[in-house]
């Protein structure tokens, strides 16, 4: 399902900007200052790691889990834009983070031939975050078809660890050896964003956007093999391109 919303956005973006430059646009093609538009955003992501805590039987230890350094991150937003260039918008996306190494900051004395590092095939594991949230966004007017703005954001986010998992040569307790399940669970938490960049006017009825913003899920708890309940943050640097719609 993610890859048709992500080729559906795709698709949403180059039908209506194919055709059109920022060349074509004289002053009375600028869009209006105010008014309800629609914007879809396909976004390059940039993943940080995070860490979670985990109970074995004799110690617990925390562990850092690397994702593959960039994937992407889609969504749909409806707002209104009111004359002095403040705006709200509702926002719904998705992002998938894929993690590709594991690492142990605490190894049992006992256990020395239990790596401290997984990664490649003894370790992997996914998480999907589906959000909504409710943006602040603030255009500064220039007089021309671009536009810089601010925004920031607040909302909720669905988030889906997905068998985040090592293979072990020897068991830790609840692990046995083999490939063993760290985490898999799903917990809904806050999502948060801020963000700058610029719209850019293709006509009356069409505006462009780039931008950036840091995108962050707080507090995910989630249950581990081990028992105990621990939290992970996640994070994001996004770079943004979006097609916005005016009414």
């Amino acid at each position: 399902m993610r890859k048709y919303f992500t080729i559906g956005l795709a698709a949403f973006l180059v039908s209506f900007a194919s055709g059109a430059t920022a060349a074509d646009v004289e002053d009375d093609d600028i869009a209006k200052r105010d008014g309800a538009y629609v914007v879809a955003r396909l976004a390059g992501a940039f993943n940080n790691n995070s860490q979670f805590n985990m109970a074995f039987s004799a110690y617990t230890t925390d562990i850092l889990t690397q994702y593959e350094r960039t994937s992407y991150a889609g969504a749909m937003a409806v707002g209104y834009r009111f004359e002095d260039m403040f705006g709200l918008e509702v926002e719904g996306g998705q992002t998938t983070l894929k993690a590709i190494a594991h690492t142990l900051l605490k190894v049992p004395t006992s256990s020395t031939t239990v790596a401290a590092r997984f990664d490649g095939a003894n370790a992997g594991g996914s998480v999907n975050v589906t959000y909504g949230m409710v943006n602040i966004v603030s255009e500064q007017d220039m007089g021309t078809f671009v536009r810089p703005y601010l925004s920031a954001g607040l909302g909720l986010a669905q988030v889906a660890v997905n068998n985040f998992n090592v293979t072990l040569p020897a068991p830790i307790e609840p692990l046995k050896a083999g490939k063993g399940t760290l985490v898999n669970d799903k917990e809904i938490s806050y999502a948060w964003q801020i963000g700058a960049g610029a719209v850019m006017d293709i006509s009356k009825e069409l505006s462009l956007e780039f931008g950036y913003r840091y995108f962050r899920v707080e507090d995910v708890d989630v249950r581990t093999s081990g028992g105990n309940e621990t939290a992970l943050n996640l994070s994001q640097h996004q770079l943004l391109l979006g097609a916005r719609v005016n009414f």
